[in-house]
């Protein structure tokens, strides 16, 4: 972001002058809470050389020019320079440790043999220990010098990002020609941590390089003096205003503004007392400090903020927020911010990798945020107007106090708003990618989606019984997601023994208390589980526990409201309670096996009072639930819809999802009046309330159209036979202005041999596609309508097993309603495949499948992953498959075909159960009708098969 401008650059000699002829002494700064140590005047450089010992070193610097272009970075160490010696070829060995004797440094660099193969994050760990432990001060430079392709690149990547973190700054050197060298990756290893890549072609240029590292490395020293500058009148910066190494600038109560970039580096400090601070970007590095005390900071643009930034008091006690960033937001991972109850406003989107701490404030994002580093509300509000993803890696600690988490924290995380709930998905979603959203004692209001795809939801912590219908924000851990819940992680949420390294260390289970309330679909995927004896946390992070993602224990509840099916993949899938609106028949798809500790379900509501009410987008004054009766609500006769001099009413229900709303008299008359009723009938069908509003217009200036609104896009009607579902539609439409005098609109269709229309009434006539065109008479404005009748052998096209069929309710819906369901069925497996037998030798896994005389081919899969199953010659119905490296417990799955590629049936096993078709369900075809008149019969059978076992077929 850095940048000359040429109009007006505040540089360190003219910044030591002013202050020396006019201004007076300034004590040293420091900010509570992030010590300032390191920026002392006598930092030096600590540098780690990180040398290639591979045996190609002995071919490509014959006469180690290498060793001595380092020793001459040492001959120019000052009095606090230190530096360390790390050789690295397959492994990695410290030779000497962080020393300022130049002497043992030479001797160690000395010791460097060249010998064995490359690995170069075995040298990049032993460097970050070395910072880590012997590490002080300083600044901290590493040199890696290499000569060809190193493996466990995917690691050393990960430790450049770790070195990032760190704050160690990374030049990386490749010996040899391009085509001998990673370049890309050595680029990218340096770019990471703000250093820089060379390369020599020949072991000669390596001096020169070395040369430009210790002038590059040299400018980290200046300046050593520090300057303060304390300020006696408001400033204006027409360029960039730099704040140099231990530079302190006290605003003493006066505004700073920077047309340019204001940028901090690192050990420099800016305090305002009262003030404010404008520039159009700023820039903080790590070490840098930021106080603002009563005082307020405005970005015309961005804030890359990776050093310390402290909020105390609010800015003179207004609504502005203390914190306004009109771009985005991008903290470094060694940013800090301390809000302390004050208010931070960005624009644009946040992205976070350092700490946050928001202590009873407020963040608002009015587009994206993203969370990586540790991020704790404390009592405070996250507001996202966009979406949230989550990323913070994995856990460090079971207490959950050292995580990379989104922590709540007593606090409220709102993504999205109401008003979304009309509107498309894209928006007020949360996706977790990683990490852990820690509620603790939270709450958290997602108005769209909510996904985790990998990392955890810890919800431990309540206050009070989650039994009672009235636990709701503030009694403890809540979640409340309007829309869709999805549980995709592999991460282990549940409660299991486990011992690491001989010691027992019982996972904590992450689903123990608050509620969890879903409004729309839930779902969980995965029903896997490998090396069942550890936990994924001491597996490094990588191994997949899926079937245990969602088992809830002690008080956790999950509220359901949506009376949509749930899905669920996981053998150890368990809800501890569940509660749902109405009947858990509402939410099952046949003879679903759900498991749970304890079933509420809910009463039938007798709410019939309205939330909100507005008329043409006008907000009914003084409206009120109890309040039956309004007069005198006027609307301009322009907001008027359509020919019909429709009037738009918003009424929302306060039990919006249950309670029903109708409205009528929402026309204007001849005299510019209307009487508008609106009925709100609660879910018990018995209990209702009637509201009424009398409703005025003001006057109607003419105008001409402007444009066609129509309330669809597409149609869709199913043929059966002779009839039709449905029998018409009627596309709805809206000219604007409505002021416009001429409202006519003429209809037509493409294909009349399909759908015929008349005045936006849609009759269908035959299969076939057709489109609707719809043009004002007025302006020739058109939109159209795509229309497509379908035949009733089309909509189960794709529905392949039980799973398919009632995965998708409108389907579902369809194909019940055009089908005899003496036709439609499932089909139990038993008949194609007759057994599967394995065998084990050594390390390898034969399974012997028997079929009968109709499977041609045959395909195996172990853990998804597909293997070729051989026949056992002409005339056989045997085949074998083959695999080594099989576990226990690992998933086989065995699908069957025909001669023309026709699938028959398929069977899942467990290694190394073998299986043999279930002798008390005999295999065939079970009519939906037989099922549901059977329900015992269903229940047998799908206690003994999974849904996506049993193949759909319609007769």
């Amino acid at each position: 972001m850095r940048k000359k401008k040429g109009l007006f650059i505040f540089v360190i000699s003219t910044l030591l002058l002013i202050s020396a002829i006019f201004l007076p002494g300034l004590g040293r700064i420091h900010a509570q809470g992030d010590s300032i140590a390191a920026c002392s005047v006598d930092r030096g450089l600590d540098i780690v050389f990180v040398m290639d010992s591979s045996g190609s070193m002995m071919k490509n610097d014959l006469t180690n020019v290498r060793i001595q272009a380092a020793k001459r970075i040492m001959s120019d160490l000052h009095e606090y320079d230190r530096a360390a010696v790390i050789q690295f070829n397959e492994n990695a060995s410290n030779l000497q440790s962080l020393t300022n004797n130049r002497y043992a440094v030479n001797a160690a660099l000395d010791q460097v043999v060249a010998s064995g193969g490359t690995d170069m994050s075995a040298g990049l760990k032993e460097a970050i220990h070395e910072f880590s432990v012997n590490g002080g001060n300083n600044h901290q430079i590493m040199i890696i010098l290499t000569d060809g392709f190193s493996i466990n690149n995917t690691e050393s990547l990960r430790l450049a990002e770790e070195a990032r973190s760190r704050n160690i700054r990374t030049y990386t050197i490749g010996l040899g020609e391009s085509s001998s060298l990673p370049i890309p990756f050595l680029t990218n290893i340096a770019n990471k941590t703000g250093g820089q890549y060379f390369q020599a072609v020949n072991a000669v240029q390596l001096t020169s390089i070395f040369d430009r590292i210790r002038q590059i490395v040299d400018e980290l020293r200046d300046p050593k003096v520090p300057s303060n500058w304390v300020l006696t009148k408001d400033l204006h910066v027409t360029g960039d205003l730099v704040l140099q190494e231990n530079m302190k600038l006290d605003a003493n109560g006066y505004n700073v503004t920077v047309d340019g970039d204001l940028v901090l580096l690192s050990c420099s400090e800016l305090r305002s007392v009262s003030g404010i601070v404008q520039a159009t970007n700023i820039e903080q590095s790590p070490g840098s400090i930021i106080n603002l005390n009563n005082s307020q900071l405005e970005t015309a643009h961005m804030y890359k903020q990776n050093g310390f930034l402290r909020v105390n008091g609010g800015y003179e006690g207004k609504e502005d927020p203390e914190i306004r960033i009109r771009g985005p937001f991008e903290q470094g991972p060694s940013g800090h911010l301390v809000l302390g109850g004050n208010v931070l406003l960005a624009n644009e989107n946040i992205v976070q990798e350092g700490r946050i701490e928001v202590g009873k404030g407020l963040i608002h994002a009015k587009e994206d945020v993203e969370q990586k580093g540790s991020f704790d509300l404390q009592q405070g509000i996250l507001q996202v107007d966009g979406n949230l993803t989550l990323a913070g890696g994995p856990l460090i600690d079971e207490e959950f106090k050292t995580n990379r988490s989104l922590n709540v924290n007593g606090g409220v995380v709102l993504v999205g708003s109401e008003n979304q709930l009309k509107q498309s998905t894209k928006r007020g979603n949360i996706t977790q990618k990683s990490g852990q959203l820690y509620v603790n004692h939270g709450t958290v209001e997602v108005f769209g989606n909510y996904t985790i795809k990998d990392g955890w939801l810890t919800m431990i912590k309540g206050s009070m019984d989650t039994i009672v219908s009235d636990y709701q924000k503030g009694d403890g851990d809540y979640v409340h997601v309007y829309r869709d819940f999805s549980m995709e992680s592999p991460r282990n949420h549940a409660s299991r023994p486990y011992k690491y390294l001989g010691k027992n260390m019982d996972d904590q289970g992450h689903l123990t208390d608050g509620v969890l309330r879903v409004d729309g679909k839930f779902k969980q995927i995965g029903d896997v589980q490998f090396h069942s004896q550890y936990s994924d946390r001491s597996q490094d992070y990588k191994q997949n526990f899926s079937k245990t993602n969602f088992n809830a224990a002690g008080r956790h509840k999950v509220l359901l409201t949506g009376k949509t099916p749930i899905s669920v993949q996981g053998s150890e899938f368990v809800f501890n309670i569940l509660e749902v609106e109405g009947r858990i028949v509402d939410y099952l798809p046949w003879g679903n096996t759900l498991k749970w500790n304890r079933l509420i379900e809910r009463d039938v509501s007798a709410n019939a009072d309205l939330k909100s009410l507005s008329i043409n987008d006008i907000p009914v004054h003084n409206f009120s639930a109890s309040t039956l009766t309004y007069y005198n609500h006027v609307i301009q006769a322009s907001s008027i819809q359509g020919p019909l001099r429709e009037i738009k009413v918003d009424a929302r229900a306060d039990d919006h999802l249950n309670a029903k709303v109708t409205y009528m008299g929402n026309y204007l008359s001849d005299d510019g009046t209307a009487q508008i009723k609106v009925l709100v009938t609660a879910k018990d069908g018995k209990t209702t309330k009637l509201y009424t509003i009398n409703v005025s217009a003001g006057g109607v200036s003419p105008d001409t159209v402007s444009s066609l609104e129509l309330n669809r896009e597409s149609l869709v009607f199913m043929r059966a036979g002779n009839s039709f579902t449905p029998e018409r539609e009627t596309i709805g439409y809206r000219v604007l202005p409505t002021t416009a005098t001429n409202q006519q609109v003429t209809w037509s269709t493409l294909n009349p041999s399909v759908a015929v229309v008349t005045n936006g009434i849609v009759i269908p006539v035959d299969v076939g596609t057709t489109t609707i065109i719809a043009k004002t008479v007025e302006g020739n404005f058109v939109k159209t309508v795509n229309v497509e009748v379908r035949s009733d052998h089309q909509v189960v096209q794709g529905v392949r097993t039980l799973a398919d069929f009632v995965e998708n309710t409108d389907r579902y819906n369809q194909i019940m309603s055009l089908y005899d369901a003496s036709q439609i069925g499932i089909v139990v497996p038993g008949r194609y495949v007759q057994g599967v037998t394995f065998l084990t030798s050594g390390n390898m896994m034969n399974g012997r499948i028997t079929t009968d005389s109709t499977v041609s081919r045959v395909v195996a899969k172990v853990n998804g992953i597909s293997l070729p199953a051989t026949s056992l010659g002409i005339g056989s119905n045997a085949f074998l498959m083959s695999r080594g490296g099989i576990q226990t417990g690992d998933y086989v799955e065995v699908i069957v075909y025909n001669s023309t590629g026709d699938e028959l049936e398929s069977i899942q096993t467990t290694y190394p159960l073998n299986y043999s078709p279930q002798n008390n369900i005999p295999h065939g075809f079970y009519s939906i009708k037989r099922l549901l008149d059977n329900p015992s019969l269903f229940d047998d059978i799908l206690d003994t098969f999974a849904p996506e076992q049993l193949r759909f077929e319609a007769h």
